[in-house]
């Protein structure tokens, strides 16, 4: 009797719970899932006529890319020189309108691993490239900021901030900003890279891997936090 009245509970407990109980039968609709999907769906893509054509004029690969680290090494132009790095420390002027090759250096030697298990990347340039002054700016993983003549790409100054570069370089008046990834602005000498002031600001202890540009504009240099 006893078993009876179980059965009994759960059959009228199924018959409450709805045709949803049996939603995992295959042959069984879900009106709540049917609608979600439907809703889902995505919005079919129309014809759009271009209003402009791309062509390409020339294309250069420079040096050996940028690795499987997470890189943004934006090429940077001044007159008509386009400033270029990868990140394994080669940096290139090019010339804007043909991409022919004005000169080529190489800012650190890569420190590659002898076990040959060993997959890390060793790149190492992080903030490349800034232009201020004459100069290409490039900062790197290891904390260094490279000032390089704009001309023929010999080594002006080189200085050690503390921290990795991740944002290019740039420049206002006779200095040169720096955006580090522990939350400091810098402001550099632009004829020897000493500090004559830095900002910090305080980072969370967990963050997107990235740093703003400084900006500097009427005296005043901005830069995000």
């Amino acid at each position: 009797m006893r078993l009876t009245r179980n059965l009994l509970a759960l059959a009228f407990s199924t018959l409450l719970a709805g045709c949803s109980a049996f939603g995992w039968l295959p042959w069984v609709d879900d009106e709540e899932e049917k609608e979600k999907k439907e809703e889902l769906e995505p919005m079919e893509l129309e014809r759009i006529d271009a209003t402009v054509d791309l062509k390409t004029e020339w294309s250069e690969k420079i040096g050996d890319g940028m690795g499987r680290k997470y890189l943004r090494l934006r090429p940077v132009i001044a007159a008509d020189r386009i400033f270029a790095a990868d990140g394994y420390g080669v940096v290139e002027a090019l010339d804007r309108f043909t991409g022919d090759q004005i000169w080529e250096t190489e800012i650190g030697e890569v420190k590659r691993s002898w076990n040959p298990l060993d997959r890390r990347d060793p790149s190492f340039v992080s903030g490349a490239v800034g232009y201020a002054h004459g100069m290409v700016l490039t900062g790197t993983t290891g904390g260094q900021v490279v000032a390089l003549d704009a001309a023929d790409g010999r080594e002006v100054w080189r200085v050690s901030v503390g921290a990795e570069v991740l944002a290019p370089p740039s420049g206002g008046l006779d200095l040169v900003f720096v955006h580090t990834e522990d939350g400091r602005l810098l402001a550099l000498e632009k004829g020897s890279g000493a500090v004559r002031w830095s900002y910090e600001n305080p980072v969370p202890i967990l963050m997107l891997r990235g740093s703003s540009m400084p900006v500097f504009s009427n005296g005043v240099v901005y830069a995000g936090f």
